[in-house]
């Protein structure tokens, strides 16, 4: 549209009048001014006070419509009015009201001045629609002044009648073409009419606000307003006007706009007012019918045909006489249209139209009435009616009153049945002899449709046979259907109130037109269609498709063309089977078609296609069947299998038929996404449908492609990947074993594919001559692809491929790098000829993105690909690297690998291959090889450099703006802060001079010295940050303006300030309430208040603020990480900004520290303990390394804050240490507060960073005050010494975790901590009279010191020379001795005793030296009363005859771990009264969760239980768990005999069976009942194996047989457990699960079980609960649990083995070490019986064997792919972590007989060991072929790296050398559970086998000696023969594999 000077003014008012109305909501009750000012803009203003319709108000005689209206006035008026719907304060709806009123009334007779704006229309109608429109809608809006506008709209009536009624009676008497009437005298008529039309339209529009009585009211005044003496008025004048020769301006004005309403298809006359009247009535009567959902008129037929129910009788609102009244007032309106309809007949088509058009909504608006209540408005009456119309085909010709006909008859067939099944009758016939245009048949078919959803499915069959047999007669012939009676009309028997025609009795075709002839049977073929959608009945579309084919061939191909057409409408309303058949057809008469050239069923074919495509949505169910079927078709067609002859120019004119409704399938419905069931099948077909196109000539540049260039670039955008995801890394290539690839193989063609290659290629013509067949194929789909995708706007799809096996290790590779190449120059060539949108700078970005994460890509060549891709596009478009998308991608992308680097560091066995970044846009996967990680980071971060270096040469301000936007946003929860390479490298390359600055580059350097702009780059920061969160405009310098930034005084500045301090005291104290009150309170809220009430801080001139308090305390009420973080850079900023404030701040910071030590916060909270493994629940499950994360997270978040804390003291001491005494006298003070807390801090080992580096800073403190006195120095230096000894009060601990990093640092503080006691050494070293020396103690704690730094320095590089282990130099060379610590005992002991007797764990082979620690003990015991370990030292492995006296103490000794506590029930301890009883306080004191584990322990105890002190705690335990006394009664059965037969009894039987009435007696019923059903059900399961027995020698079909049999009589009782199971509940039994296992004389069998458990949730806080007192949540799951249940095998010896297994995975728990056990369950049940359960998902080596794998290597690569595979390294990671754990466990336990049938992989890579018959001193047959420590054959070897020298077995030996190192340290923990087991008759246990056990920790070493013995086990196992000749000794006695 040409804009004009006008135009634009009037858009410019239109919008400035809707945002006056929309912002004045935001004002206040004065506001409205913007309002106000637009009406200023009208030269004439009213008042509320004047009088409506004059201007002056009060006697005023000149009315408003008299002065005539200038241009600027009337579009400042229309803007109003149109503003008005938008009005949001009344005050602002009620000016405009007062503002509009007097306009509307006088709207007719405006007087307009001269304008050239109405050269097409009067502007009479669009003003007073446009006032009327504004009245109307405040009225609706404004509830409290509906009635002033109501009152002005029916002045306006008032007036118009007036007006029309002089009109009339000016013509009255006179004939309407009277000559009489002069052009002149017309036009106030036609004025009048026009002005009436826009005032008819508003009513309608905002018909609703009136009440149902006013509007019935209005309704009747606008019918006497619209007399018959008007309309007579009306036509005569605008006759005078067409007919008058004046050619005066006016007249020809008139004319012009009389032809413009006609050329709108809407002639001026009086059948146009009343079309606008009966609008105005339509939507009077919908309103009546909407109910709670309102109802559109223009949607009115559509929606009641849908609606359900119809008509909501409850929610409507209406009175009989009003429903009377327009239902008569409808009725004499249809009269009149029947009584002019001889003058409608001769006049124009225009007219006739319009009067159609009031028929229909005369219709319409009956139908409403009828439905709301028929006895009113007669339905029959209606229906003739309608019946009249379908047999006018003059009427009927017209859409829409046909489809108001034809959809007004369906929805009355809702009414009734009766109606129904005459419609029925009577709608086909109309259909076939009806002759309507397409679109009316098309609805005429539907509403068939919608009758027959009324009627009964035989209705529907017969009619749509009936229907079908109208398609059986040739064109031109007389063949009809009886459908209906021999009288009657459309609708049956004719209606008293019609004088419908006949139609007679059968359907007939008596056309000769042949064109005509085909419209019909297309009409019916689409009626049929109809009706079989919307039954939606899959046998119905199934009748129809068989009915239809059927009728193919009997009329026309045109017909044959519509049926095929018209039936893709089937496809989709049936379901999958329907759309199947029909493709299938489609593909039959395609291919038939084909053959004959038809093209016109070819066409329909296609368009039949392309409708399903793009009706089918991408979330429908169908999508999938139709992409399958295309691509089927695809595949299928041309060379198959088999020995037929193909026509390849066929096959390749059917594979085109198919591109365009793929194409339109693929990208038609971009709302949705696909979920695909069968995806593989689907992207297999994908990938075989693009090599079949290439195989049948669609090669790159072909005729073929670009005849089909657009729908194929379509395609090819859309295209799943065609390199098979899940081959790319196994061994045999996708592009082998692909058939297709191989189709027309033949030397022309690998020739004609070559070819097509090397004219894209030619650089490549060495690599193209010797590829093969599938080979060329596989790159010509690649190029054509590629290049599609890269002309579409792609060109990054060539990256996949690279992942294909033979692109990565074949010459295709550099081939496919060409295509790469070639891909990104297309992809250049169209972005840089700038013609296309989608090639911008943005979208360039994309392709940049994608490729800088191929960069980053673990396999070489994708990195390759892309890094030369990205080079490519950035020296052409360096520009793109200036969008955010690109810049930040890329330095995001730094980051993640930096953090993929660091994470070898700080998880150094946890490998994680996928990193990824929701701010860059990015993910990568990286190698689990490190120096191939870092080899890529290194690559990269050169790149970045370049590519940076050359956008920072073309868009220097842009780039560098990016990048300081990169650095605002950061993340506070990092592993690092804000630390990372992407924020470092961005910093960089800020400074970076681009090389477009040619004064900075022409400065000459001096000595390698320039300058860079990094200074510059801080400026505009510092600019950003201001201006991004300094809102108030406030700085320092501005305090002093007298006008601020708006220009405003700030004479009121320092009143202003002082309420902003007020408000942020305010904010601040409500805040720190809230947290006080522990209320749900955001960081971000916390945030936002911290820096705003720090702004104000910092500008506050006195440290007596309010703020400071809160500003400091609320960090510490929060203490977290992230709230701690938040403080100290807030409090340095206003520290750093007012340094007046810097003593307040700090005082605040020592209280919040202080606060934190008393209320026993973080670092201080010691209820967070790091337990003992043997104090704490074990359990038979896999390791998981989870909980050990998250127990790893939870503590560093509670340490996390004080080590912040301490860095900030830190740092703050060292920067004003020589500022102020007061600033030492805080430092001193707090200090020392600390170091006496420190003996109560947490102990876990993740806690020594933060625990010496308090110390550190104390001792600098210390160093470093020149103001303390002699004594208080003393006072703190004795503090430190306690603090830092507290450490060493704790057993020795290693690390948690797998954090390097972690450890060095703790070894690098430990350093300091040493070298500062060195430097403080002269303080204190003398005594004085007063004060002691403090020397001895100093010097206990630097050997302590040196002693843990040997020992962490083992634990971090566990291989000795490990080149990854860079140490800080120790302050002391050598290995500290025991002997060291002899003279330095005393002063231990005295400092604490815990630390005296750790003294003796450290040295624990030092025999002197716990001689001495236990003469301190027998000497003093009550001291050390609260050290459970002492008695290891006091007590040792049998009562001394020196500890008499001592044994008293026993009654108040802290409670020993209960394993330990069930050795004091030996003889070794003579039964003495006090040990037994600490025995039992000590058992009693432990949940029976932690003792339930030592059950077959504590059975054993009972031999030497003469006091009975066991039995009763048996007892009364039994009394409160149930769990825990059955399995105490089956571990009583499984020891009551010594023989698997039960002959033999074992002498502590009697004792098991008196204890075990003794507990059956004391139980409830409740509990007896419990014991009778788990018993019971335990017993019907076992039996089993007895009934099977008689079946041992027969087939295990038959055994099976028998067991699903008796697996089917069981049935499962209420909260019955498996015996192996206790913590889940048997809620099912899989009846078929049975299974025979293999054994000689015994009936073993398995069988699965449906188990319940529960699940603890993620820890917050180790053993807190809820504030309600209650447990914390678990979570409820099932499993599928499979169980061997065996008979006369003894499982004792098994449960044992399993037990110590249990006991190391706690040990490595305790730890945090990352390797992997599962000890599973193994209950035995009685003698030579027992329940074990199944490993879940696993598989024995020796079944790999038997399943032709040659090697676990080559298992794991059929498995997972090949070595540079994610899922090869996470299982290989899997593996080594389960090696190095059962490695040690093997060698420390003495497990043999490990053949291959004994060891199982999982699905994770796992290893896995079973059956433990031989362990500790017993071997198979006696023979000792297994000499190896632990069996690590050549093919574990080659699973790990293939070479000990690879990364992933140094990782192993790691791991072993760990393992080993945590597992010595409980050496008499682990010897106890064996030690109680010696007597139970085990066949493992020999005399020295305890001797042997503990030997093999070599205790007497130290641990740098005990890591090099466990590497050496590793070597030794490596180099066994042994372990082989065992293997082959299996395979030849028992056809075991290796």
């Amino acid at each position: 549209m040409k804009l004009t000077k006008g135009t634009t003014r009037r858009n410019a008012l239109n919008k400035l009048a809707a945002l006056s109305a929309q912002t004045t909501a935001s004002q206040d009750a004065g506001g409205g001014e913007d309002i106000e000012r637009l009406c200023s803009l009208s030269h004439r203003r009213t008042t509320k006070t004047e009088a409506n319709g004059s201007i002056n108000g009060v006697g005023s005689a000149v009315h408003t419509s008299s002065v005539p209206m200038s241009v600027r006035e009337l579009e400042v008026l229309v803007a109003l009015c149109r503003a008005a719907p938008l009005l949001q304060t009344t005050k602002d709806a009620d000016d405009l009201l007062h503002q509009l009123a007097p306009y509307v009334p006088e709207a007719h007779r405006q007087a307009l001045g001269p304008s050239s704006l109405h050269k097409h229309l009067p502007p009479w109608e669009t003003l007073s629609f446009d006032l009327t429109s504004a009245i109307l809608a405040i009225g609706l809006n404004h509830p409290s002044l509906r009635t002033q506008a109501l009152v002005c709209i029916d002045d306006t009536i008032e007036e118009l009648t007036r007006s029309s009624e002089n009109r009339g009676g000016a013509s009255s008497g006179e004939d309407h073409v009277s000559q009489r009437h002069t052009a002149e005298q017309s036009f106030a008529t036609i004025q009048l009419t026009v002005s009436m039309l826009g005032f008819l339209k508003a009513t309608a529009k905002y018909v609703q606000v009136w009440i149902p009585q006013q509007r019935m009211s209005v309704i009747q005044k606008l019918r006497y307003l619209l007399s018959e003496k008007f309309m007579v008025s009306i036509e005569g004048a605008l006759s005078a006007v067409r007919n008058t020769r004046s050619h005066s301006g006016p007249v020809k004005e008139w004319k012009r706009w009389v032809r413009h309403y006609a050329s709108r298809g809407t002639p001026l006359g009086a059948m146009l007012l009343q079309q606008a009247y009966m609008s105005v009535v339509e939507e009077s009567v919908v309103l009546l019918l909407s109910g709670p959902e309102p109802l559109s008129s223009s949607e009115l037929l559509d929606t009641l045909m849908q609606r359900r129910p119809l008509v909501d009788n409850a929610s409507l609102h209406y009175g009989d006489d009003m429903l009377g009244e327009l239902t008569d007032l409808i009725i004499e309106e249809i009269n009149l249209l029947e009584a002019d309809a001889d003058y409608l007949q001769v006049s124009s088509a225009w007219q006739q139209r319009l009067a159609l058009e009031v028929k229909a909504s005369c219709l319409r608006s009956y139908l409403c009435c009828s439905l709301i209540n028929e006895g009113i408005a007669d339905d029959e009456l209606l229906m003739s009616w309608l019946d009249a119309i379908t047999s006018d085909s003059v009427q009927m010709a017209d859409e829409s009153l046909a489809q108001t006909v034809l959809k007004s008859m369906a929805i009355l067939s809702r009414t009734s049945s009766a109606t129904a099944t005459n419609l029925s009758h009577s709608m086909p016939r109309l259909l076939v002899q009806g002759k309507m245009p397409p679109q009316t048949a098309k609805v005429a078919g539907e509403c068939l449709a919608r009758i027959l959803q009324q009627l009964s499915q035989d209705m529907v069959i017969s009619t749509l046979y009936s229907l079908g047999n109208v398609l059986s007669a040739g064109a031109g012939n007389d063949t009809s259907s009886p459908f209906f009676g021999s009288i009657g009309g459309v609708n049956g028997p004719a209606h008293p109130y019609g004088s419908e025609q006949a139609l007679g009795s059968q359907i007939s075709l008596m056309m000769s037109d042949e064109e005509e002839t085909t419209a019909v049977y297309g009409s019916v073929v689409q009626a049929i269609v109809s009706v079989a959608t919307a039954c939606n009945d899959d046998q119905i579309t199934a009748l129809v498709i068989s009915m239809l084919v059927q009728k193919m061939g009997r009329v026309s191909a045109a017909v044959d063309a519509r049926i095929v057409t018209e039936t893709a409408a089937l496809g989709v309303s049936g379901g999958p089977n329907q759309l199947k058949t029909l493709v299938r057809l489609y593909a039959r008469i395609a291919s038939d078609a084909m053959v004959k050239r038809d093209d016109l069923l070819m066409n329909a074919v296609t368009e039949a296609r392309v409708r399903l495509a793009t009706w089918i949505k991408k979330n429908s169910p169908l999508y999938e069947t139709y992409l399958v079927h295309l691509f089927d078709l695809c595949v299928s067609s041309g060379d198959t299998a088999g020995e037929r002859t193909v026509d390849i120019a066929l096959a390749t004119e059917t594979i085109a038929q198919l591109f365009r409704p793929l194409a339109v399938l693929a990208s038609e419905d971009t709302e949705h996404t696909p979920v695909f069931e069968n995806k593989d099948q689907l992207m297999e077909l994908s990938r075989d449908a693009w090599f079949n196109i290439i195989v049948h000539g669609f090669t790159f540049n072909s005729k073929g492609i670009r005849e089909h260039s657009e729908v194929l670039e379509v395609l090819a955008q859309h295209s799943l990947p065609l390199v098979d995801e899940d081959r790319v890394d196994m061994p045999e290539s996708g592009i082998d074993l692909n058939t297709v690839l191989r189709r027309g193989s033949s030397t022309q063609r690998i020739v004609d594919m070559k070819t097509t290659l090397l004219s894209a290629l030619p650089q490549c013509e060495h690599d193209i001559k010797g590829l093969s067949y599938p080979d060329c194929v596989f790159l010509n789909v690649a190029l054509l692809i590629c290049t599609t995708r890269a002309r579409a706007g792609d060109c990054t799809a060539v990256l996949p491929y690279f992942l294909e096996n033979k692109v990565k290790k074949t010459v295709m590779g550099n081939v496919m790098f060409g295509i790469a190449q070639m891909s990104v120059d297309t992809y250049l060539e169209r972005a840089l000829s700038g013609q296309r949108q989608d090639f911008a700078a943005p979208q360039v970005a994309s392709q940049l993105v994608a490729f800088f994460e191929g960069a980053c890509h673990r396999i070489s060549k994708v990195q390759h690909a892309a890094v030369s891709s990205a080079d490519r596009i950035i020296s052409q478009i360096p520009s793109a690297l200036s969008q955010k998308a690109s810049l930040f991608a890329l330095l995001e992308l730094l980051s993640l690998m930096w953090k993929s680097c660091l994470d070898a560091e700080t998880d150094e066995y946890e490998w994680s291959a996928t990193y990824k970044s929701d701010r860059g846009g990015v993910s990568i996967q990286v190698s689990d090889d490190v120096s191939y990680r870092r080899y890529t980071l290194t690559n990269f971060h050169k790149r970045c450099r370049l590519w940076v270096s050359k956008a920072i040469d073309v868009a220097p301000l842009d780039v560098k703006g990016l990048l300081q936007a990169y650095l605002e946003d950061y993340e506070d929860d990092g592993a690092y802060g804000h630390i990372a390479l992407g924020r470092s490298f961005a910093v960089e390359m800020c400074s970076m001079i681009p090389n477009t600055d040619h004064r900075l580059t022409s400065l000459d350097r001096e000595h390698d010295v320039g300058v860079n702009t990094a200074s510059d780059f801080i400026a505009q920061y510092t600019t950003r940050q201001e201006y991004r969160h300094n809102d108030r405009h406030s700085k320092a310098d501005e305090e002093w303006a007298l006008v601020d930034y708006n220009g405003k005084s700030q004479i009121a500045a320092p009143i202003d300030r002082a309420v902003e301090h007020l408000d942020e005291a305010v904010k601040l104290r409500a805040l720190a309430k809230r947290l006080h009150d522990h209320q749900p309170t955001s960081f971000p809220e916390v945030r936002g208040t911290l820096r705003g009430a720090a702004a104000i801080v910092s500008r506050c001139a006195s440290d007596g603020t309010p703020l400071i308090a809160d500003l400091v305390g609320i960090p510490f009420a929060i203490f977290t990480k992230q709230s701690i973080n938040l403080g100290i850079s807030l409090w340095l900023g206003v520290v750093k900004e007012n340094p007046s404030l810097e003593p307040r701040i700090l005082v605040e910071i020592a209280a919040g520290w202080e606060s934190s030590v008393r209320l026993k916060k973080g670092f201080f909270n010691s209820t967070f303990r790091h337990l003992d493994p043997f104090y704490v629940k074990e359990e038979f499950a896999p390791s998981k390394w989870g909980a050990i994360s998250r127990r790893q997270q939870l503590t560093n978040n509670l340490i996390g804050p004080h080590l912040r804390l301490t860095h900030l003291l830190a740092s703050h001491f060292s920067a004003s240490r020589l500022i102020s005494p007061s600033v030492e006298h805080v430092y001193g003070r707090l200090m020392r507060i600390t170091m006496l807390a420190m003996k109560d801090t947490i102990s876990q080992p993740l806690a020594r960073e933060v625990h010496f580096q308090i110390v550190l800073l104390a001792l600098r403190v210390l160093k470093y005050s020149t103001h303390m006195d002699a004594a208080a120095r003393w006072r703190l230096k004795d503090a430190i010494l306690s603090g830092g000894l507290a450490w060493f009060a704790m057993p020795p601990c290693w690390s948690f975790g797998s954090n390097r990093l972690q450890l060095k640092a703790e070894v690098k503080i430990l350093n300091d901590v040493a070298a500062m006691l060195r430097e403080v050494n002269s303080v204190a070293a003398k005594a004085t009279r007063s004060l002691p020396s403090l020397q001895t103690r100093e010097e206990l704690l630097y050997e302590l010191l040196l002693h843990e730094i040997s020992r962490l320095g083992v634990w971090i590089s566990p291989l000795g020379n490990d080149s990854r282990s860079v140490l800080p130099a120790p302050v002391h060379g050598g290995v500290v001795r025991d002997s060291v610590f002899l003279p330095l005992l005393q002063a231990a002991w005295a400092e604490d005793p815990r630390l005296a007797v750790q003294l003796g764990v450290r040295f624990s082979n030092s025999s002197q030296l716990t001689r001495e620690i236990r003469s301190h003990l027998l000497r003093q015991p009550e001291k050390a009363m609260d050290e459970p370990d002492a008695l290891y030292l006091l007590l040792g492995s049998s009562l001394p005859p020196d500890v008499k006296e001592q044994l008293k103490y026993l009654l108040y000794w802290a409670p020993i771990n209960p394993m330990a506590a069930v050795t004091y029930f030996l003889p070794s301890y003579g039964n003495h009264p006090f040990v037994i009883q600490y025995a039992v306080r000590a058992l009693e004191s432990h949940s029976v969760d932690v003792t339930f584990f030592y059950v077959p322990q504590i059975v054993q105890t009972l031999r030497y239980d003469a006091l009975g002190y066991v039995e009763r705690y048996i007892i009364e335990t039994a009394q409160f768990s149930q769990l825990f006394a059955h399995q105490i009664i089956w571990n009583f059965n499984a020891n009551a005999y010594k023989d698997e037969e039960s002959e033999l009894p074992d002498p502590v039987k009697p004792v098991l069976d008196k204890v075990t009435d003794a507990m059956v007696s004391s139980w409830s019923s409740e509990d007896k009942s419990f014991y009778e059903r788990e018993f019971d059900f335990f017993g019907k399961v076992t039996a089993i194996s007895g009934t099977l027995k008689p079946f041992i020698p027969r087939p295990k079909p038959e055994k099976k047989q028998k067991i699903e049999e008796e697996l089917r009589k069981i049935q499962v009782e209420v909260g019955v457990y498996l015996p192996s199971n206790p913590d889940g509940v048997v809620i099912g039994i899989d009846r078929k699960s049975g299974k025979p296992l293999q054994s000689h004389a015994k009936a073993p069998f398995m069988a699965t079980f449906r188990i319940r458990k529960d699940e603890t949730q993620p820890e917050q806080i180790e053993n807190q609960a809820t504030q309600n007192g209650e447990g914390q949540k678990r979570k409820t799951y099932e499993v599928w649990q499979s169980a061997i249940f065996k008979v006369g095998d003894d499982c004792r010896q098994d449960v044992l083995a399993l037990q110590m297994i249990a006991a190391f995975r706690g040990i490595f728990n305790s730890v945090g070490l990352d390797v992997y056990v599962f000890p599973y369950r193994v209950t035995a049940t009685a003698p030579g019986c027992g329940v074990i359960d199944v490993l879940p998902n696993s598989i024995s080596r020796d079944m790999l064997g038997r399943e032709a794998v040659n090697g676990l290597y080559e298992y794991f690569i059929s498995k997972y792919g090949y070595e540079d595979s994610i899922r090869f390294q996470e299982a290989r990671n899997n593996f080594i972590k389960s090696m190095a754990a059962y490695s040690i466990v093997s060698f420390l336990l003495q497990f043999k007989d490990r053949h291959n049938g004994n060891i199982m992989v999982d699905e994770a890579g796992h290893i896995l060991h079973i059956d433990f018959g031989f362990c500790f001193d017993v071997a198979p047959g006696g023979i000792k072929f297994e000499r190896a420590p632990f069996k690590l054959t050549p093919e574990m070897v080659a699973v790990m790296g293939g070479s000990t020298d690879s990364q992933p077995f140094r990782a192993f030996e790691e791991l072993c050398v760990k393992a080993f190192l945590a597992s010595r340290q409980y050496v008499e923990q682990l010897s106890h559970i064996v030690l109680t087991m010696l007597d139970s008759g085990l066949p493992c246990f020999k005399p020295l086998t305890m001797k042997h056990f503990r030997e093999r920790f070599v205790l007497e070493k130290p641990e740098r000696e005990a890591a090099e013995f466990a590497r050496h086990l590793v070597h030794v196992s490596e180099r066994s023969y042994s372990t082989g000749v065992y293997d082959y000794f299996q395979l030849l006695t028992n056809g075991i594999p290796y």
